[in-house]
C-alpha cells in the first residue's frame, strides 16, 4: 500500500507545511518483483552419533550400552555370590561319617586297609585332594581372571567406545574364560565325597 505525506517546503529557514496530505498516491506496480518461494532442501549428511566424542554420553548404538551395563551388573552379582559361597563352604562339616556310611551306629569305625592296593578312578576323580595353600592361590586367580579383569574391561568399553571399547570387550572374554574353568575345576577338587570314607579319607 502506498503512503502519502504532507507536501510543502522549508526554503530560506521558512517552513511551510500543508495542512492536509497531498491527494496524489504512488500506485503499486502491476507485477511483483521476480523471485522464488521454493524451500531449501535439508542437509544431506547426518550429524555425529551421540557418545562417540564425549565419554559421558551413552555409546552408540544404545543397545550396546544396555548390554555393557547388564554384563557389569552380572559380574558384580556373580562375584559377590562366589565369595559368599566360599565363606559358607569353609564353615561346613561333613554330615556323612564312616558309621553312617556302613550303617554301624555303635563304636568308632575306621579303615584298616584299602579295598585294593592301587589307586583307581574313584580315588583319582572323587578322592582327589588339593592342598589348602594351592586352593588359596587358585581362588585368587579366580578373583582376578573371572571377575576383576572382566569387570574393569567392561567398564572401559562402556565409557570409551570405539576401537578401545571393542578391545576391552575382547580382553574381558579372554580373561574370564580361563577364570571360569579354574573355578569349575576348583569346585570339584574341593568337594568331599562319601565314597572316600571307605578309603579312610
Amino acid at each position: 500500500m502506498a503512503v502519502t505525506t504532507p507536501t510543502g517546503n522549508s526554503a530560506e529557514e521558512i517552513m511551510t507545511r500543508a495542512k492536509v496530505s497531498d491527494a496524489t498516491r504512488n500506485i503499486a506496480p502491476k507485477m511483483a518483483l521476480s523471485g522464488s518461494n521454493w524451500r531449501w532442501s535439508g542437509p544431506n549428511t547426518s550429524l555425529t552419533a551421540c557418545g562417540t566424542t564425549s565419554p559421558t554420553n551413552p555409546i552408540s548404538p544404545l543397545r550396546l550400552t544396555a548390554v555393557a551395563v547388564i554384563a557389569a551388573a552380572t559380574i558384580v552379582v556373580g562375584w559377590a555370590w562366589k565369595i559368599a559361597t566360599w565363606n559358607h563352604n569353609d564353615t561346613l562339616v561333613p554330615a556323612t561319617t564312616a558309621n553312617s556310611a556302613t550303617g554301624l551306629k555303635d563304636g568308632t569305625i575306621r579303615s584298616v586297609e584299602w579295598p585294593h592296593t592301587e589307586e583307581n578312578y574313584v580315588l583319582k576323580e572323587m578322592g582327589f585332594r588339593i592342598a589348602r595353600k594351592h586352593a588359596a592361590k587358585l581362588r585368587m586367580m579366580v578373583h582376578v581372571l573371572a571377575f576383576a579383569v572382566p569387570l574393569l574391561a567392561v567398564l572401559v568399553s562402556l565409557f570409551a567406545g570405539g576401537i578401545l571399547g571393542v578391545l576391552a570387550a575382547v580382553i574381558a572374554v579372554l580373561a574370564q574364560a580361563p577364570g571360569i574353568l579354574i573355578e569349575r575345576w576348583l569346585f570339584f577338587a574341593e568337594a568331599k565325597h562319601a565314597v572316600t570314607l571307605y578309603y579312610g579319607r
